[in-house]
């Protein structure tokens, strides 16, 4: 399966009526509150955009990135029906290039599915294009545990565990967690992953 089919499956499996009723992470909707008025945001890898659209209804310019079409569509079909106002771009990550500053940068589960060149490449880019004082927020699956069979061919490079906060070890660290996540895929397929999360604050 391409990746591109693996992500259309996915988010084609979800139901959107309970998906846009559930708060996106928790960390997102602190740092909300920490946001100045009408700050910049960029979610890359946003799915259907959760976070996105949460962030938006805040009064923030948010950008929202993502590879998958039905992903993307979903995106714009609820912003058009709640009336909000997400710059929306379909995207694979690996092209992707900053053109602008931001005050939060998110990338929540979507860079290990990139070659490892490409996401150092991401955060050297979400770490020079953050604002004095804004944040990243940050997950990724780390090579804790093997990766699961049936997700070999989408996911990328792994993260080494702990590698995530040594590349902000100059910047504020609010939050640094590792856990194992257990999730369910269409199917009834089920998966543990090793998550390391950060979130993290330009003080230079």
């Amino acid at each position: 399966m391409s990746k591109e089919a693996f992500w259309d499956n996915l988010f084609s499996s979800k139901d959107e009526s309970l998906y846009y009723k559930e708060p996106p992470n928790a960390e997102v909707v602190d740092i909300a509150k920490s946001l100045g008025q009408g700050a910049c945001v960029l979610d890359l890898g946003c799915g259907m955009g959760r976070s996105a659209l949460f962030l938006a209804e805040k009064g923030f310019e948010v950008t929202a990135v993502d590879f998958s079409r039905e992903a993307i569509e979903r995106l714009n079909s609820e912003c058009a029906r709640r009336g909000a106002n997400v710059r929306i771009i379909r995207q694979d990550l690996s092209h992707f290039k900053f053109e602008q500053n931001y005050d939060l940068i998110i990338a929540h589960g979507s860079l290990q599915f990139l070659n490892r060149g490409c996401w150092i490449r991401l955060i050297e880019g979400m770490r020079e294009h953050t604002n004095k004082g804004g944040y990243n927020i940050i997950a990724v699956f780390t090579d804790k545990i093997p990766t699961p069979e049936d997700m070999e061919e989408a996911i990328g490079d792994l993260f080494k565990e702990g590698e995530l906060f040594e590349l902000y070890k100059d910047w504020q660290i609010i939050l640094q967690q590792s856990y194992i996540k257990e999730d369910e895929h269409p199917g009834n397929i089920k998966h543990r992953h090793p998550i390391n999360k950060l979130l993290a604050r330009n003080g230079k």
